[in-house]
């Protein structure tokens, strides 16, 4: 972890037999979630340096997201094809069982609160971008709640490339963007309506990149979007003059 004030990096979590995959928080507050290859997600106080490990799922977990409009609530998204849904209050030692569970058809590489927890979008090997409206998630089948729409998008990256995550643009609570096998190759963003119906804006596309920009995120306060591909190779992307 990078302290701005000391210039300084310091260790958060070392593991040698395990490997980590994603990190999130509740803005404002001091504990750290982290996910793992092994399935686990450790809950980390920084400044104290003690932390707590709780077996969420039976393999590993590529991201974790919080819901900051419910600051208990979490999402994980796992390789056991799955998307489950926390509260970060019961979390115990031993085995915890999730709010809601949604079953996939292939592994699941990523999903994401919108900034305000109305939506969550998740991200999968089966060619589909599921999104919910977070209000009306109800546990009505034995694969879990329902999505209110879903996209077709070509997810297989394949062996090698870096597995594609939805991000949300934290400008505005109904965008986010997404990496793509399309060619020329591009990266898509997608808007959601009040009916958490999803559906393609916008595709961006420049000769200088030739590459699959599989990590994407927007600006926190700017019109800019960062790409970046396996090589780690980073492209900007912006309607003003950088």
């Amino acid at each position: 972890m990078l302290d701005l004030e000391k210039q300084e990096f310091s260790d958060v979590i070392t593991d040698s037999e395990d490997e980590f995959y994603d990190i999130a928080s509740v803005k404002g507050e001091r504990p750290l979630y982290v996910s793992s290859r092994g399935g686990f997600v450790y809950k980390i106080d920084p400044r104290e340096k003690k932390s707590e490990e709780y077996a969420l799922h039976d393999n590993k977990i590529f991201t974790l997201s919080f819901n900051q409009a419910k600051p208990h609530e979490f999402c994980t998204a796992s390789l056991d094809r799955t998307v489950r849904i926390w509260d970060s209050r019961k979390l115990t030692e031993k085995r915890t069982k999730p709010v809601f569970q949604m079953v996939h058809g292939l592994c699941v590489t990523g999903a994401r609160y919108s900034p305000d927890g109305k939506y969550l979008v998740s991200c999968n090997n089966d060619c589909l971008l599921r999104i919910w409206n977070t209000a009306t998630i109800k546990n009505k089948r034995p694969n879990g709640p329902e999505p209110n729409s879903q996209v077709r998008h070509d997810t297989r990256t394949g062996r090698w490339l870096t597995k594609f995550k939805c991000e949300w643009d934290p400008k505005q609570s109904n965008v986010f963007i997404v990496g793509s096998m399309d060619r020329p190759r591009c990266v898509e963003i997608f808007g959601v309506n009040d009916d958490a119906k999803a559906s393609r804006i916008m595709r961006l596309r420049d000769d200088y990149v030739g590459s699959v920009q599989s990590i994407n995120v927007f600006h926190e306060t700017r019109d800019v979007i960062l790409s970046a591909n396996s090589s780690g190779r980073c492209h900007v992307w912006s309607s003003e003059e950088i």
